[in-house]
């Protein structure tokens, strides 16, 4: 373990750095386990909505299953959006699940589907009759609602009628034959208030729902975020915030204890009920009676965190202002209500609005957070976004016993250049084998950062990988090469497929050509997505080391053999999307894309007058200032719109002139050349095929990123 970032006490145990995560022992007779180390790869900007959507997941015991709600990016009826679907994963056969969809995130409170909103996620909750329920899809919306299809099988889930018509932020809590149903709901003014609905019959899966029931209210101009809600007996206790309207702002802790006999409310310490007829609880009693943690003036907080373990009731909570927030830790004794010790620093964080999660674990409880480090543009994107300390960054954690309190914190799981990682999920009655689950988090302001979030799993044995096999036009493209790439290349690529298939950008390409890392020149010029438009090489062009093929400038080209006129695939004269990523940078006078012999179709990064230029079937000519060639490069056309693309981004619309300017791209495509005007620069990746709306296009160049980013190359 040398090396190991850490803050532990002396004498640590191995247990508890397993518990945390910080160390992996093996399984199965000491091998290792296959696969990769995340479970899931098509999040989108919020995987699940931390603790204020709660559970999103849960383990099943009559199943032997856990299952979680995740938020994915993809494409339903041809239209982009974000997809809840089921992940899970088989105690018994120790193995993932495919996934299934539940529903399409309906979300519209911050702007519309796939560019704004991820508080769609879905909470669970197992009825009395073991059918499965998950709700969601709804920001101050009717609240979405679908169960399984049966008691024991998780193929298949039918949508319910929708609930209210103002709610978000789902809770369900089971107890006996009764779905509670707490959720946020917005007064049409300037209230978002915490409310009940209550199923008044249940059977096979089929819901009744009575009407509304009030229970928190902090007035007017004032939010209520509800925390983790936890059945005991017949009580459920609600942990909660309270945040001004604008939610600029959130203070203090309440925790509430809801009878389910009587409909009444009480408080922790029971010195205080408030009768279901004078609900809901009010700014001043809730002050003064449900209040456990209290806030000075400017400091704030997130959505609280609460679970409960052998009598004690734990809070975790954070507290503090931008740059100094501290990460606590208080419990109480359930049966009494009274606070027992101090208030327990766990560690810090330099955004109160990062979240803590604490759980019950293998031995007492386990507390996971975030805390930034650096600006948040290290793990996103060249544009720098609004929020200084956006949410995310490293993960950590610590374990707590009854005897020993607190360990020390250790780092479970570092930001990377591409993601930062957020959201500690912990699994509502956990299986050992997977306790936690965290994931990579993207601004919601910034949804093409979406759609290929990673979602991790740890258990008491830490991380639980997935195989994911591998795609099979990757196993059809390595039999043509003349050696197998390396396993962590193969996986990678793989990974990088499936996200293109994942956001839909797969089924309308022609071509994609793996350039980096090739062992031979004939490697590279080798079709990824099918076994036709290989390649062929003209002039002198060679391998640039790992980054691909590069031409001399003078001779040097590949060509795809794809007419756009006569080959009759995706790519067509009036839509249509090609790119290369470049690794080499310089001027040129030629050419990095084109089209046969004439001025049709052609892409240069970087002229020697320091500018960008394509066409696009057009005699109208794309132009920009441009002072690098570095990245992803390319043209693309819908109807009589022309662009560059440039990492991830359609740039210079351009209207073409029509019918007038058309030209007919009758040649085949080639790379690193038009006609005869040739550039000398690596491509590392190279794609063609239908033009890709903007977020498809912006999905899948996060994936190529990634890939080039985890292969060392920018």
């Amino acid at each position: 373990m040398a090396g190991l970032k850490t803050r532990l006490k002396l004498g640590t145990s191995l247990a508890a750095l397993i518990s945390l995560g910080v160390v992996t022992i093996a399984t199965g007779g000491g091998s290792i386990p296959a696969g990769d180390d995340f479970f899931a790869e098509l999040g989108s900007t919020s995987t699940w909505y931390a603790n204020s959507t709660w559970p999103s997941a849960i383990y099943s015991a009559s199943d032997n299953k856990t299952l979680v709600a995740i938020e994915d990016f993809t494409v339903v009826g041809g239209v982009s959006t974000k997809q809840v679907r089921l992940y899970g994963y088989d105690h018994t056969a120790k193995s993932w699940l495919p996934s299934v969809d539940l529903y399409v995130d309906a979300s519209t409170g911050t702007g519309t589907q796939p560019e704004a909103d991820d508080h769609g996620g879905g909470a669970w909750t197992v009825d009395y009759q073991n059918y499965k329920h998950v709700f969601g899809g709804a920001h101050n919306q009717a609240m979405q609602h679908v169960c399984s299809n049966n008691a024991t099988d998780l193929t298949g889930f039918t949508a319910q009628a929708t609930i209210g018509t103002t709610y978000a932020y789902p809770h369900p809590v089971s107890v006996g034959s009764q779905i509670n149903l707490f959720c946020r709901s917005f007064n049409g003014t300037l209230q978002y208030n915490l409310i009940l609905r209550r199923t008044s019959a249940l059977s096979a899966g089929a819901a009744t729902w009575g009407s509304e029931l009030p229970v928190l209210s902090f007035g007017d101009n004032t939010r209520v975020y509800l925390g983790q809600s936890i059945a005991v007996g017949t009580d459920i206790y609600l942990v909660c915030t309270q945040a001004d309207f604008g939610d600029t702002l959130r203070k203090h802790v309440y925790v509430l204890v809801y009878d389910t006999v009587t409909g009444n409310v009480r408080n922790l310490a029971n010195t205080k009920t408030v009768l279901a007829a004078s609900l809901p609880v009010g700014l001043s009693d809730a002050d003064t009676f449900f209040r456990v943690v209290g806030f000075a003036g400017g400091e704030e907080g997130v959505t609280p965190s609460m679970c409960i373990e052998n009598g004690r009731l734990h809070i975790g909570y954070i507290q503090g202002v931008d740059g100094a927030a501290n990460v606590r830790h208080r419990y109480f004794d359930l049966a009494t209500g009274a606070q027992q010790g101090g208030v327990n620093e766990l560690g810090s964080t330099n955004n109160p609005r990062n979240t803590v999660t604490i759980a019950p674990g293998a031995v007492g409880i386990e507390a996971r957070w975030t805390t930034n480090v650096g600006a948040v543009s290290e793990y996103q994107t060249n544009d720098l976004p609004a929020v200084a300390y956006a949410s995310g960054g490293d993960m950590w954690g610590a374990s707590w016993s009854i005897g020993g309190g607190w360990a020390a914190s250790a780092k479970i799981r570092a930001a990377t250049r591409a993601h930062k990682v957020d959201s500690p999920n912990y699994v509502f009655n956990a299986h050992p084998d997977i306790r936690w689950m965290y994931a990579e988090r993207a601004s919601d302001t910034q949804y093409k950062l979406g759609g290929n979030l990673r979602s991790f799993a740890y258990g008491d044995s830490g991380i639980v990988k997935r195989d994911w096999g591998d795609e099979t036009e990757v196993t059809a493209w390595i039999a043509r090469r003349s050696a197998p790439p390396a396993s962590d290349l193969k996986s990678a690529i793989n990974a990088m497929v499936r996200v293109h298939k994942g956001c839909g950008a797969w089924p309308i390409m022609d071509g994609m050509y793996v350039g980096i890392e090739s062992a031979a020149l004939a490697d590279a010029m080798q079709n990824l997505k099918a076994n036709n438009f290989n390649q062929t090489t003209g002039g002198t062009i060679a391998l640039d080391g790992a980054k691909g093929a590069k031409s001399d400038g003078v001779s040097g080209y590949s060509d795809t053999g794809y007419n756009p006129t006569t080959s009759g695939g995706q790519f067509a004269a009036t839509n249509f999307l090609i790119a290369s990523w470049l690794l080499t940078d310089g001027q040129s006078s030629g050419y990095d894309i084109g089209c046969g012999s004439l001025a049709s179709i052609r892409t240069q990064a970087l002229s020697a007058t320091n500018t960008r230029n394509a066409r696009a079937a057009n005699t109208t000519v794309i132009t920009a200032a441009e002072t690098s060639a570095l990245g992803e490069f390319g043209v693309r056309r819908t109807g009589n719109t022309g662009a560059f693309v440039n990492d991830g981004s359609g740039v210079n619309s351009t209207a073409l002139t029509v019918p007038g300017g058309e030209v007919s791209p009758n040649g085949n495509l080639t790379f690193h050349k038009n006609a005869s005007a040739f550039a000398s620069r690596a491509h590392g990746l190279q794609f063609f095929g239908a033009y890709q709306p903007p977020d498809m296009y912006g999905v899948g160049y996060q994936a190529r990123k990634r890939f080039m980013i985890e292969r060392g190359l920018v």
